[in-house]
């Protein structure tokens, strides 16, 4: 209950955001059930996550990284559930410009690997690195003009690199890049 997005991978898997049940539910190409993994939790437990939103997969198929709204983090994992790493601007004083706060969407950017999220309440877009999910940077601010936000919340990058921005709020669909 409470499925609120999903990511398919090169070879046809399906993850899916199982945020009523707090877990990551993946599936084959044709809809089959092939696992879970994730708990309800707010700690720092690997599996803990306490109101699961947007996901992703890396182009290889081999991370899935996870937004996880109240707790203001994001988590990476092998594509069998296996822990990877914790974004750790959850823990960051509100004056930092790395702290999120409710992030809903996220991308990975097929030719650089870095991982874009919408960081909903803070009006911006973070970057950050793949593997480690270190804070890289960020771009946006609060506001309806060109470039501001809102309430971003969906976030893709197509095939040509650009980076295409849902602003629930300002009712719009903004292009980056």
């Amino acid at each position: 209950s409470g499925a609120y997005d999903l990511a398919i991978d090169g070879g046809g898997n399906i993850f899916v955001s199982d945020g009523g049940n707090h877990r990551v539910v993946k599936f084959d190409a044709n809809g089959g059930y092939l696992g879970h993994w994730g708990q309800q939790g707010f700690g720092d437990n690997n599996s803990d996550i306490d109101t699961l939103y947007g996901i992703a997969v890396n182009e290889a198929g081999t991370k899935v990284y996870v937004v996880d709204f109240y707790a203001n983090r994001v988590k990476s994992f092998e594509s069998d559930g296996t822990f990877i790493a914790q974004s750790s601007s959850y823990q960051a004083p509100s004056s930092l410009p790395e702290r999120f706060d409710n992030p809903a969407g996220i991308d990975v950017d097929p030719v650089t690997g870095t991982v874009l999220v919408t960081d909903s309440d803070n009006r911006r877009i973070k970057r950050l690195d793949g593997s480690s999910l270190a804070f890289v940077s960020n771009f946006g601010a609060l506001g309806s003009a060109e470039g501001f936000f809102l309430y971003p919340e969906g976030i893709a990058i197509d095939a040509n690199g650009y980076t295409w921005i849902t602003d629930s709020r300002a009712d719009r669909l903004q292009r980056y890049g």
